[in-house]
Formats: structure tokens, C-alpha cells, sequence
């Protein structure tokens, strides 16, 4: 998910995506679906190769019945520049009457040679469309079809609305949420006062010197969670993403119990997201779970006030254990996690 976020950052790819929707939209199912272009009174150049043979046909016949020079005459300049081609293959049929194609070919096509009519425009023959077809064209109403068209539109925006701004959650630097210790048991191991260690070997970098810090929370119960994070220089250049989501629950019921994490480190000069599992003490313990998590990430034990390390190409992460409380029921001791405070402090490599 977070790739294709970074994709819809870039104008570039949500303006060509919204071009190709609109055109979607647009022509196929407006233009060709809803509200497609009926031709009327069409002229017999517009026709298919098939219709043509039959006009020209019926033109050599009635001509012969009536005589109506002038009138034949409309109609063969009605053919258009197609005209001479389509009277060579008609003399190669031998269905048709020799003598009276002969004649027409003499006093019409001879005597007065294919060219426009005055108005530049040649004759055109009215179509009326039969009954059936009428009846088979509004089985259903176009204004129906549009405002569905319009519902689903409305609720692909909403989606997107969602998924890259209402759910992200994102939180301020440096303004970690409030946290009021009495509504929960302290930690089997409390955890000591801890400073946040830049493991990063740099030249003028330390702490302070983060290009991201990151407060996520999780509480049993939200099963929604699923906090992620933009990062960004100091100057705005986006770099990349991390974030923190529910990996793996246990036993049954609600809530669900959440006894694994998975966090990530996406860098957009990187060509893979970096991630590691984190783990219950009771999920860490048994070998068969932890070598099955090893297919999403390097499995890590959360103990209170360590640290959890994080690379890619050209950022690092680091992740400290803030506070860890294990949830008490007949599930296995120290098997699922009732709340979990991660501090995330980010730092470019040199």
C-alpha cells in the first residue's frame, strides 16, 4: 500500500491516471454506453462496400423501369469517389441485367460524370429506425445509467479519501499522544528510562539531527490499526514511508488478540520495503511460529526499552519500545500485546 501512495503524490502519475479514468468514463461509457451517436439521413457514401453494391443495383434497375435520367443521376453522384470502383464490379456480376447496366452506363455515368451536386453535398437517404429497434433501445434509461455511473465515481473517491488521508492518522513530530498510565497494569519488566541512541555513524548527525520522529500507540481493540507515515527532508523532498500494522492475532473472540506487528521502511531510492515482525515473547518462543513469520520479515522479540533497527539504501530507522503490556486471560502468559507505545526517529545515511 504504501508504493502505490507514493505513486499518487506525484502529480504526474494522479494526472495521468485521472486522464485515462476520464477517458474511460468519458468515452466508453458516456460516449459508447449512455449516449452513443445515431446516424440519420446518411448518405449512401457512408454506407458499407455491401449497401453501396445493393444502392448502385437498385439505381441501374429503376433507372431502366423509369428512364429518369436526372434523378439517376443524383444518385450515382450520391456514391461519392467510390462511385466508378464500385460500377467495375457490378459489370462482373452476371446477375445483373447486361443491356440495362450498359445503358445506364452510357446515358448516365458517360454523359454526366461524377461531381457534386450545387449545395456541395450529395443526396441523402432518411433512415427510420423500426419499431424493434426502438423498443430494444430503452430497456434502460440512460439517466439511470448515469447516476449509477456517478455512484460508483463518488464511492471510488471516498475510498481513496480514506485510505491516503482519514487512516493515515498521521501525527505531529515531537507531540506524542497523552498517556494515562493508571488505566493500565505496569509491564512485567518496567522499563527503565532510556535515551534515543543514533546508531548512525555520521558526520554531524545525532538525535536532533532526525529528519522524522513518530509517536504510534496501539490499544487492544483496534483492529483497524495501521499507522503510517510520511518522510520528508527538512527542505519538503519526500524520501520515503514507514509505519507500523497488525501482522498476526491468536486464539478467538473479541477483540482480537494482536500477538505480532509488522514494521516497515520504504525508501523511494530503494527497490524493496524493508521489514521486520515483531513478537510476542510466547510467539518468539515457539520455533514453529517464529521460522512461518520469517516469510514477512526478520521476527524480533519486543522487550521493553529496546531498540529495533531499520535500513535501506539510503535511510534508517530506528524504533524504540516505549511501553509494553501484556494482555491476562486464559490465553498463554505474555502472548498477546493489550498496548504498545513505539517511538520511530528516521535519519538519511550518508
Amino acid at each position: 500500500m504504501e508504493k502505490y501512495s507514493v505513486y499518487l503524490k506525484n502529480p504526474k502519475y494522479t494526472g495521468s491516471a485521472a486522464f485515462i479514468l476520464g477517458l474511460i468514463i468519458g468515452l466508453v461509457v458516456l460516449g459508447w454506453g449512455l449516449f452513443p451517436v445515431q446516424w440519420t439521413d446518411a448518405a449512401p457514401s457512408n454506407l458499407s462496400h455491401d449497401y453501396q453494391m445493393d444502392y448502385l443495383k437498385m439505381t441501374v434497375v429503376t433507372y431502366d423501369a423509369d428512364g429518369d435520367q436526372q434523378m439517376a443521376s443524383m444518385r450515382w453522384e450520391a456514391l461519392g469517389e467510390d462511385a466508378p470502383d464500385l460500377l467495375l464490379e457490378l459489370q462482373q456480376y452476371t446477375s445483373v441485367d447486361q443491356e440495362a447496366l450498359d445503358d445506364f452506363t452510357k446515358d448516365v455515368v458517360e454523359a454526366a460524370p461524377l461531381s457534386e451536386n450545387p449545395e456541395g453535398q450529395s443526396p441523402t437517404i432518411p433512415v427510420v429506425e423500426s419499431e424493434s429497434e426502438t423498443e430494444s433501445g430503452s430497456g434502460t434509461s440512460p439517466v439511470v445509467l448515469l447516476l449509477v455511473v456517478c455512484l460508483l465515481t463518488l464511492l471510488v473517491g471516498g475510498a481513496l479519501v480514506y485510505v491516503l488521508f482519514i487512516r493515515r492518522k498521521r501525527k505531529s513530530p515531537g507531540k506524542p499522544p497523552s498517556i494515562d498510565s493508571s488505566q493500565y497494569p505496569p509491564a512485567e519488566e518496567p522499563a527503565e528510562t532510556v535515551e534515543t541512541v543514533n546508531t548512525v555513524d555520521n558526520a554531524g548527525t545525532g538525535p536532533d539531527k532526525a529528519v522524522a520522529n513518530f509517536t504510534t500507540v496501539y490499544t487492544a481493540g483496534d483492529e483497524l490499526y495501521d499507522d503510517s507515515y510520511s518522510i520528508d527532508s527538512q527542505n519538503g523532498e519526500f524520501l520515503g514511508e514507514c509505519g507500523l500494522t497488525i501482522s498476526e492475532t491468536i486464539g478467538v473472540g473479541e477483540p482480537k488478540k494482536v500477538t505480532a506487528f509488522e514494521i516497515w521502511l520504504f525508501d523511494k531510492n530503494d527497490i524493496q520495503t524493508i521489514t521486520k515482525v515483531l513478537l510476542s515473547e510466547n510467539a518468539f518462543n515457539d520455533e514453529s511460529f517464529r521460522k512461518r513469520m520469517m516469510a514477512k520479515g526478520e521476527p524480533v522479540l519486543v522487550q521493553p526499552g529496546s531498540q529495533i533497527i531499520l535500513e535501506t539504501a539510503t535511510l534508517q530507522l530506528e524504533a524504540h519500545i516505549v511501553n509494553l503490556v501484556y494482555g491476562i486471560s486464559a490465553m498463554p502468559e505474555n502472548s498477546y500485546f493489550e498496548r504498545l507505545d513505539i517511538e520511530l526517529s528516521v535519519w538519511p545515511k550518508k
